[in-house]
């Protein structure tokens, strides 16, 4: 069964949604359940490596391992309902998506708690070094400002689009 997941994971297969593998990657290896300990953390890791390829981007602000954790209690009740019954994994993906949008979400708001308060420094540098000047009795070069927000822009916008399309695209709830 571990040969068939790993082979799977590899197979590069273009029909299939990266995030939406992703999702299954993480549930079908809490399935296998191969090792008496450590299971969760490698599958966090299996998820989130998963993640960093459809992200095709050098840089990830966001931990889908990190939410999970967070939200230990629902997330062992979508992975109980799904491998309990039919076995539709209908359910988990949408629980996944939802977990990943929050994840996002979470990342986005550190990022921009860490804008303001850069802004906040930026606007009051010149404050701030000269108390430092006259404490000291020297001069400092000045500082060239560089707007945090357009580093991050174009990574927010790849990464909103992605989680909107597949969420458009999951099926409804019954």
């Amino acid at each position: 069964m571990m040969t068939q997941f790993l082979k799977w994971v590899e197979n590069k297969d273009e029909t299939l949604d990266s995030i939406i593998k992703a999702a299954i990657a993480h549930l079908w290896f809490v399935a296998i359940h191969p090792f008496d300990d450590g299971n969760g953390r490698i599958t966090r890791t299996i998820t989130d490596m998963l993640l960093a390829r459809s992200d095709n981007m050098p840089h990830r602000y966001y931990s889908m391992s990190a939410t999970i954790c967070a939200n230990r209690k629902s997330y062992y009740s979508a992975l109980e309902n799904t491998t309990v019954g039919d076995l539709d994994v209908t359910n988990w993906i949408l629980w996944f998506i939802e977990t990943l949008k929050q994840a996002l979400e979470n990342a986005i708001a550190t990022i921009e708690r860490t804008i303001r308060k850069s802004q906040f420094w930026q606007r009051h540098r010149a404050v701030a070094t000269e108390n430092s000047q006259q404490a000291s009795g020297r001069k400092s070069p000045k500082h060239r400002k560089v707007p945090l927000s357009e580093i991050f822009k174009h990574w927010w916008i790849a990464a909103f689009s992605k989680c909107r399309t597949v969420v458009a695209e999951a099926p409804a709830t019954p």
